[in-house]
């Protein structure tokens, strides 16, 4: 339908809590946001603090002539996310946490979702830059340390980019995608390059001949 009469609405000090099972809750606070109607839609543009997250900038629209509604919310600047917190984040399902975890970073967030109000299909993208990370893939044996790149989670398609870390006594460079879109979840590692590695300390998922390993280990 059309846009109602309703004059600005002004939002001041609000507080909204975010609720997700088997995750304790994430606390959004000191809301100041504008409510406003133009060009055929509301649009609402603010600020807030979480004590998890930091400052945020939000911003979203209600289009009703399309039927979609959508939430922009980012970081002003880097926070300190450890997995604890990531696992509060909302639209995020728990089973993507089970198969890689970042138990500590340094990045900003940026994070959209869009909901189609006459087909009821929710769509959401997270972005991630982290920056003194610790990375772990539990499939992989992998575990990077030091480690920075990008992490984007979109609609349960979660894509490593350039991520570049410590790893087996070495240095490692990988590019990796965790699909969770079908019933069954696939993994594909199309880069993977290592630098100065100590051979003995790959991880036996990897199938590498004891041979090879036995002659490392030799010094041969």
């Amino acid at each position: 339908g059309k846009l109602g009469v309703l004059p600005e609405v002004t939002i001041k000090n609000a507080k909204v809590t975010l609720r997700k099972e088997g995750a304790a809750d994430l606390t959004i606070e000191k809301i100041d946001a504008r409510l406003i109607a133009e060009g055929g839609q509301w649009t609402l543009s603010g600020t807030s603090d979480s004590p998890e997250l930091g400052t945020l900038i939000l911003q979203g629209s209600l289009a009703p002539e399309s039927n979609r509604a959508q939430v922009h919310v980012k970081t002003a600047t880097k926070s300190h996310l450890t997995q604890a917190i990531l696992d509060r984040l909302p639209l995020i399902p728990a089973s993507i946490w089970e198969e890689f975890q970042i138990p500590t970073m340094e990045t900003p967030i940026d994070m959209w979702a869009r909901y189609d109000l006459k087909n009821k299909v929710l769509h959401y993208r997270i972005e991630l830059a982290p920056e003194n990370a610790k990375i772990s893939i539990p499939s992989m044996g992998l575990t990077a340390q030091n480690a920075a790149g990008t992490v984007t989670i979109e609609d349960n398609l979660i894509q490593f980019r350039n991520i570049k870390g410590q790893a087996f006594g070495g240095h490692l460079r990988t590019e990796a995608d965790f699909d969770f879109r079908q019933p069954v979840s696939t993994l594909k590692v199309p880069t993977i390059q290592v630098d100065d590695l100590d051979l003995k300390e790959l991880p036996k998922e990897w199938n590498i001949p004891p041979l090879i390993r036995k002659t490392v280990a030799q010094g041969k």
